[in-house]
């Protein structure tokens, strides 16, 4: 249950492309670039099926190496944009940052990529996706204006099999949770009833020993 929440927003992108290829008044170029994004969408469903095998085995860690805040906001972007679009949500990347940290990049991005669909069921029209560096270390925000959470669930949400969803399976925050933990991080989840969400994930900073270990492995 678990890897079928991480691969679904993959596979809802590939799925939104794949149908883009049937259309008859579709040109030349833009057939070659939704062919693309479609073989790019199912070369991240294939990492993440390995990334979810290796975390099942406790081998997450081996799995990490340097990358930037950018290259993880852009692979939830290149995911979700399509689904957002389809729900008549924007979608935004703001105050990006090409800050290193050391991650299993493709199990940090499906984490993020689990946020935003929360947000856009949620009820959301905007979501925002920033990542930002302060002297404590790196930060992560996916800020929405969907219908919010009652202060009495916002710790809750995050326990495994909670849902408030009426087909939920309650496992999408608790494996966010799990791998933002698995990165040293922490997640906090401020949100208003009727006026959004705002979700920050804090990590580490890295060391210059700790980067060049993870480039030599």
């Amino acid at each position: 249950a678990t890897l079928a929440h991480q691969v679904r927003t993959p596979l809802s992108a590939a799925l939104l492309y794949a149908s883009n290829l049937g259309s008859s008044k579709l040109s030349d170029s833009a057939r070659s670039k939704f062919q693309s994004k479609l073989v790019d969408r199912l070369n991240e469903l294939e990492r993440q099926v390995n990334d979810m095998l290796l975390m099942a085995k406790g081998r997450q860690e081996g799995m990490a190496e340097s990358v930037t805040m950018d290259e993880i906001i852009g692979q939830v972007m290149a995911n979700c944009e399509p689904i957002a679009d389809k729900k008549h949500c924007q979608l935004v990347a703001e105050d990006t940052s090409n800050s290193l940290m050391l991650a299993n990049a493709n199990a940090l991005s499906s984490a993020v990529n689990n946020l935003v669909m929360n947000s856009i069921e949620a009820g959301a029209t905007k979501i925002k996706v920033s990542a930002s560096e302060t002297p404590e270390g790196l930060l992560l925000d996916v800020i929405d204006n969907g219908k919010g959470l009652e202060p009495s669930m916002q710790q809750q949400i995050l326990e495994p099999f909670f849902t408030t969803k009426s087909q939920g399976t309650g496992l999408g925050l608790a494996v966010v949770q799990s791998v933002v933990h698995n990165h040293g991080g922490q997640i906090q989840l401020s949100c208003k009833p009727g006026m959004g969400c705002h979700i920050r994930l804090s990590f580490p900073h890295i060391s210059k020993a700790s980067d060049q270990e993870v480039m030599r492995g």
